[in-house]
Formats: C-alpha cells, sequence, structure tokens
C-alpha cells in the first residue's frame, strides 16, 4: 500500500443516516462488483484528492490541511483496500474485471434485458396486452399518422409513461414499420463525458432479439476510430436508455423487423459552458456524415 496512488473511478454515490453519521455510499455503476464501501461525509474531500497523483500519506496531510481531520494511516489503509475491493479505484485489479466483463459481454448471444422485472414484463404475451391497453387509452393527435425521420421517445418507466409513449410511436407507426434500418440514440448516463459509445452486440426484448447492423457499426468505428468508438462499450450493459425506445420498437415492428444501431450519447455539457459550438466538433462531425 505504500506505493499506492489512489485514482477514484467514477462511481455511484448515495447518502445514509446511521446512528447520527450521514454516510456515502460508494459503488459500481457498471456492476462489476456488488460490493459498496461506506464513508463519512466528513472526509468526502479525501475522494475528490484521489485523482492517481498523491500517494496514501499525501492524501493524509492533504485531508488534514482541507478540513482538520486526521485519519490514521491504518483506517486510511483498509479504506483503499476496500475501495479497492469493490473495484471502485482505477487499479490493476479493476482493469482485469473489466476487461473480462467486456470480453463476456461481446461472447453473449445478445444483450440480455436489464428493465425485466422492474419496468416490464418478461412474457410477451402480457407486454403485448400492456401495450395494447397504452395505445386504445391514448390514441395519437386528431391530425393522425405523419411521414417522420425520427422520433423523440420518452424517458421513463413504462408505468408512468406508458401512454406518451403510445401517443408518439403510433404516431410515427408508418413510418417506423417501413424502415430500413434503426438508429437509437440513448443517454448515456454512467459516461457523461464520452460523446459516442458503439457496440456490436444485439438487444433482446420480450418478443426475441434486435439484431445489430454490423455494417453500419463498422463504418461508424472507421469514422470514429475503434479504440474511441468502443471504449465505454460495457456501458451498454446496465445502460436502460436505449433499451426503453428498443421494447416499443420491437412492438411496432413483429412483423416487419429491420436492423438495429444501438448507441450511447453523452453530455453536451462544455458545449453549453463554452463557446464551441457542437457542429464544430470533430468527433461528432464525423458521427453525423457517417451516418448521413
Amino acid at each position: 500500500m505504500s506505493d499506492m496512488r489512489p485514482k477514484l473511478r467514477p462511481v455511484q454515490v448515495g447518502l445514509d443516516h446511521q446512528e447520527g453519521q450521514s454516510l456515502l455510499i460508494l459503488s459500481d455503476p457498471l456492476g462489476l462488483s456488488e460490493n459498496a464501501v461506506a464513508v463519512s461525509t466528513d472526509i468526502a474531500p479525501l475522494l475528490n484528492l484521489c485523482d492517481g497523483t498523491r500517494d496514501i500519506a499525501t492524501l493524509q496531510s492533504a485531508l488534514e490541511l482541507h478540513s482538520g481531520i486526521r485519519l490514521d494511516r491504518d483506517y486510511l489503509d483498509k479504506l483503499f483496500a476496500a475501495l479497492d475491493e469493490a473495484l471502485l479505484l482505477d487499479s490493476e485489479r479493476f482493469i482485469r474485471e473489466y476487461q473480462a466483463a467486456v470480453v463476456q459481454f461481446r461472447c453473449a448471444p445478445s444483450r440480455p434485458s436489464v428493465m425485466i422485472g422492474s419496468a416490464y414484463f418478461d412474457n410477451p404475451v402480457w407486454m403485448e396486452r400492456m401495450f395494447d391497453e397504452y395505445c386504445i387509452s391514448s390514441p395519437p393527435p386528431q391530425d393522425g399518422m405523419c411521414k417522420i425521420r425520427g422520433l423523440v421517445s420518452p424517458h421513463i418507466d413504462y408505468q408512468r409513461g406508458g401512454p406518451t409513449y403510445a401517443r408518439v410511436w403510433q404516431r410515427a407507426a408508418d413510418s417506423v414499420r417501413s424502415a430500413d434500418v434503426a438508429i437509437i440514440l440513448g443517454t448515456n448516463h454512467m459516461s457523461s463525458e464520452k460523446l459516442i459509445t458503439l457496440t456490436r452486440q444485439s438487444y433482446s426484448t420480450p418478443w426475441g432479439v434486435l439484431h445489430t447492423a454490423d455494417d453500419i457499426v463498422n463504418s461508424l468505428a472507421e469514422a470514429l476510430g475503434e479504440k474511441k468508438a468502443f471504449s465505454c462499450e460495457l456501458n451498454h450493459r446496465n445502460e436502460h436508455s436505449v433499451e426503453a425506445a428498443a421494447v416499443w420498437l420491437h412492438y411496432m415492428t413483429r412483423d416487419n423487423e429491420f436492423p438495429l444501431v444501438p448507441i450511447l450519447c453523452g453530455s453536451l455539457q462544455r458545449f453549453i459552458e463554452g463557446n464551441e459550438s457542437p457542429g464544430d466538433d470533430e468527433e461528432i462531425s464525423c458521427f453525423v456524415d457517417a451516418i448521413r
């Protein structure tokens, strides 16, 4: 541990209270580890300093200077050992587990649903009945269906958003069913800074598998760079955003299935905060040209 320079990964943070003490509950958003680590909110500044540039002794001194809190070296050693065990540090242990998970994800017959049991049923008959009820109770506007190039699908669980999903997808039904390919752009909640994340894996739904268009994904990867395009591919495993739209897509097109291109998209916050326009970004321009 003496040579360790802890670097905290992007983690999922929850808040808990035990015996009058506020705790941060740190867990792995990728789900590689089921372990979580609880730390007092008092030492949250220590976590902000874990960027891989400081050894444990330096972190110990920095926390004391910043917050006046002196932690025993033994406590810090145990803390960072626990963080590493839970795969919350960017360490050799995490890299091994991550690489193994990527191989497993890519070798699977398809990407299994992560929303079954929480957002919808595994039974296709029940699912069809539920979506049929949404469509009957929430018909599209009176101007009817229209020719579209794309649609903005809701981003919420079906129990609350079902009627809106139904109105949107019914209005676009003719265009959806006559399409040659479906390109779904979903929010990447686990890697907001990564603008474009691809996968060649197909997506499962209650009605089977929506097969990914490898030729289109390969063209996009060539334009963006293979390594860059797939560097956060494992985010597809647990991210629900593409799946939420893909299930409705499959419901609408069960008699005329066509290839899917699932893409996770990061945040445009840096363009909002800065002077650069998304249209001037090289990665975005390459992506749009390749899609076009």
